[in-house]
């Protein structure tokens, strides 16, 4: 499996010049723009919830039918009430998307019903402490002997190695991954989906999300 003709014989120079032209040419990234999904929805959800719940603080706070003190009692009463309506919309959604996160991996990691569970164990073995380069070359022999079960070990151990946190060789595991997708096309509305799920928003993304679903509690109220 060539990595768009870079040698990834595991020097740093060669690995670093990869991740310098790979983040150059955002082109190459196979996958599609993720779809909207359930950690999306129910942040609307949530954020729809806070919204209503901020409306009704205002309405509270310019009540004039209310004294200092019911005003207080009441927006602490809503402030509760919200608390614990947006906990458990939470928890809702925690268990949805690790229920989604766990089939998505499933179905593009695990083995299939054609699959040899031995065969399927020893492919995963094959590629546990392949480097980049020892991995495109069983995924190339792979390919050239129609192996699918040592394929979609190679594309499960280059996903697990881009995920982990090193600015060097994560992209060029990545490479392996975007490779891979590239050349089995169905696999990318589901690795993108889980990318999201798993990546979630951007810093921004997550600063807006947080602002939008936070119960904030009522000034006064203890």
């Amino acid at each position: 499996m060539s990595l768009n003709g870079i040698e990834l014989a595991g020097h740093r120079e060669q690995l670093e010049a990869y991740r310098l032209e790979r983040a150059s040419h955002p082109a190459w990234n196979p996958l599609p723009e993720p779809e909207r999904n359930a950690t999306d929805e129910h942040a609307d959800e949530i954020g729809d919830y806070v919204s209503r719940y901020n409306q009704r603080i205002r309405e509270v706070e310019e009540d004039r039918g209310l004294s200092d003190e019911g005003k207080l009692e009441l927006k602490a009463r809503i402030y509760e009430e919200a608390q614990a309506k947006v906990g458990a919309m939470r928890a809702a959604s925690d268990e949805i998307v690790s229920s989604r996160t766990n089939e998505l991996t499933r179905s593009l990691f695990g083995i299939t019903s054609s699959m040899d569970e031995t065969s399927f164990r020893d492919a995963r073995a094959r590629v546990a402490k392949a480097d980049p380069q020892a991995l495109c070359d069983l995924m190339d022999e792979a390919e050239a002997l129609g192996d699918r079960t040592l394929l979609r070990a190679g594309f499960a151990r280059a996903w697990e190695k881009s995920r982990e946190d090193s600015r060097l060789t994560s992209p060029v595991w990545a490479g392996i991954v975007e490779e891979y997708v590239r050349q089995n096309p169905s696999t990318a509305p589901k690795v993108a989906e889980l990318s999201n799920l798993l990546t979630g928003p951007g810093l921004t993304g997550q600063q807006v999300r947080k602002a939008q679903t936070t119960v904030r509690k009522p000034k006064g109220i203890r």
